[in-house]
Parts: structure tokens; sequence; C-alpha cells
């Protein structure tokens, strides 16, 4: 894990940012917080610089002038009564023209009073925020976030570095309160309903197959019966259409080959335990004969049947709230890293690990997408099955 994505190293900055700020606006005398008030403001100075600067839109040069002022501020505290005072300074440009003395500002401020602002300026409401109004505020959003995303999902608890994962799951069910479309994911307690399974083996016999085509597209190994002569298209290509509509002459056949030929299909189905496969009431390895891996001659009638395949499905259904869900995929969520881990296609171990769980509370995670209408249970284990 890359130094970024470490939470707690934003954990400590922002802890650390917080603390030096406390420390910035608190009394030195009696420790209060935020209770110093700025309660006079004297001038010590004043400086003017004139410059030249060349302005590259117009070509032309420009005259620059700045005031620079220089400040004495004291702060008082409303808990203590202690004073102190400190320095500062500020300055701006002003265009090219006379400055006026601070009698005549004041005049003219009085001869032409601002206008106020009407309430849906952004202006005004800038102007009631102050820095002590905005850092409260943001306390507070940060404190109601963090609390509702861990009681939204407590698990972040126990895994710290899969913080991000789980605040977009947060942020998510946040946004889905606007939406119709609603994906849910939350931790759960599920239980094991009832399990089914299918088996089945494909029978398949050797036989002599009758047929007929193109000579040039016999199965190897075929016998010909008869040849004839007929007319085919020639073959054509997407990048020419000289041959488009032409026939040429071509052998075709009549001839007989042996393969073996499915017949019928062997099954076995059940609930529950235990997993009971179909017999194969056939001679095995006639399959390596008949590919010639195996010496010997197959008779005409010879059945054979291929390898088991059985399909699995599991119903769970939730403790709260009664929901269930009948997949044959098993879903897994490994405890000690948080490793997620799924097989599409249930296989026999995974249904013997649930059929087992049957009657005991086991802990999930439930996912339904709003994409989707099915429902997901990630069984959490120790190991995978």
């Amino acid at each position: 894990m890359s130094v970024a994505d470490n939470p707690w190293l934003v954990i400590t900055i922002g802890v650390v940012f917080v603390v030096l700020f406390l420390w910035a606006n608190r009394c030195s005398n009696c420790g209060k917080f935020f209770s110093c008030e700025l309660r006079s403001r004297s001038q010590l100075s004043e400086g003017y610089r004139s410059s030249w600067k060349y302005d590259e839109d117009s070509k032309r040069s420009k005259h620059v002038r700045e005031y620079t002022y220089s400040y004495s501020e004291t702060y008082v505290c409303n808990k203590c009564g202690h004073s102190y005072s400190s320095t500062t300074s500020s300055s701006h440009s002003k265009p090219c023209g006379f400055f006026l003395s601070s009698a005549e500002r004041k005049a003219q401020a009085e001869a032409e009073p601002a206008k106020p602002r009407g309430w849906y300026n952004p202006l005004r409401w800038l102007a009631w925020l102050s820095f002590k109004r905005v850092f409260v505020a943001f306390i507070i959003f940060f404190t109601v976030f963090t609390a509702g995303f861990i009681i939204y999902d407590p698990e972040v608890l126990q895994y710290p570095t899969h913080f991000q994962d789980y605040l977009e799951d947060y942020v998510e069910s946040l946004l889905d309160i606007f939406s119709d479309n609603k994906t849910i994911k939350r931790r759960t307690q599920v239980e094991v309903v009832s399990g089914s399974w299918q088996a089945k083996r494909n029978v398949y016999e050797y036989q002599k197959i009758e047929s007929e085509g193109w000579a040039k597209d016999m199965p190897a190994g075929a016998t010909v019966i008869e040849t004839t002569t007929r007319m085919r298209p020639v073959k054509t290509y997407s990048y020419s259409i000289n041959n488009i509509g032409k026939e040429e002459p071509a052998e075709w056949a009549k001839y007989t080959f042996d393969r073996w030929q499915f017949v019928e299909t062997l099954t076995a189905s059940g609930t529950d335990l235990p997993v009971v496969y179909p017999d194969n009431p056939y001679k095995t390895g006639l399959k390596a004969e008949a590919t010639g891996e195996a010496a010997g001659e197959i008779a005409y009638g010879t059945r054979q049947a291929d390898d088991t395949s059985v399909a699995f499905s599991v119903t769970l259904r939730e403790i709260s709230t009664g929901l269930t869900e009948t997949t044959g995929e098993a879903h897994y969520m490994r405890v000690s890293d948080r490793d997620f881990e799924l097989f599409s296609e249930m296989r026999e171990v995974d249904y013997r690990y649930l059929m087992e769980q049957r009657g005991k509370p086991l802990t999930a995670r439930f996912v339904k997408y709003f994409f989707d209408s099915d429902i997901d249970f990630w069984i959490y284990v120790d190991e995978y099955p």
C-alpha cells in the first residue's frame, strides 16, 4: 500500500492541523478558544510607490501606482480582559489619477452611501461568512459525516486500509436518496434454507453413419460409396467481385464413416446431502480406442458414457428481512484480508460447506445493484472451502 492510500497519514495531518489552528486561536492568559476580538486598529504608516509596467495585450506601457499601509491592531479577550497588540500591513493598486486623503474619502463615503445588496446577491451571504463561522460549520459537518459513515457500516473500523471502498459505498448511499434506482450494500446475517443438485451423464453409441456432401469436405477415414459431379458456386472474397454468381464443377460423394453418436442422458437429482452420481453401466475406456489411442476394434452398437457433470444450487435467506435468493454461484469474502472470491459455477465442495452450515446464522454482505434484480450474499469465511 502506498503512502497516499494510508488513512492514518490523512488522519494524522488532519489532527495536527486542527490542533495548530485551535492553539493559534486561544487566549494566552486564560486559555479560552476563539475569545479574542479586534477592538481597535490604528494606522502607523503609509507608503506610495510608482512604476511603469509593459502591457502585453495593448503593447503599451502602463502606469502602476500602489499604496502600502501599516497598522497596529489590538485584541482583547472577552473572557478575562487580557489584551495584546500585533502589527499588520496591506497594499492595493490605484488607477491613474490623484489619491484622496482619509478625510476626503470619509466625506465621499458619507455623500454617496453604498447601496444595500439584495438577498439574492451571493456577496451578501459571503459578507456574513467569517472564518470562525466557516471553521465551526466545517467541524460540525465533518463530525456528522464521520459519525454517519461509521454508523452506516461499522465494518470500516475492522478494515481501515479499505476505507476508500466503504467511503464510496457511503457516498453512493447518500446520493441514492435523490434517485429511484438504489444500490444496497450492507452487512447482515443469512441462513441456508435448502439445496439441490442435478447430475447427468451423456451416453454415446458407436455407429456407422451414412451421409453425403462435397468430396473435399469428407471426414477423415470415411468410406466412399459413389461419386458424382455437380456444379457449386465459386468461392468469393470480400475484396473481389470477379467470381460473384459463377459456378464450377466439383465432386459430390456419398460415403459412410464411424463415430460415437449421442443416444441418451443418464440423470440423477436430489436435495440436501448426500450427492449421488448416476451409475455408468457401460464399459469405460472406449473413447480412447475410438480415437486410435488404444488397440482393438470396436463393435457397432457399443455404448459408453462420458464424465458426470453436476449442477448445484442453494437457497439463502436474510434473517432480518426474510429475503431469499436461489443461486448456482458461490460468493465468499475472506475475513482476514477482505478478499472477495466468486465461483460462477458452484463446486461440490462449496455445496457441501453451505449445507453443513444449515441451521446456523452466517455473516454475509448483502449486495443488490439497481441495474440487476438478483441479490448476492457474500458469505464471510476464514478460508475458502
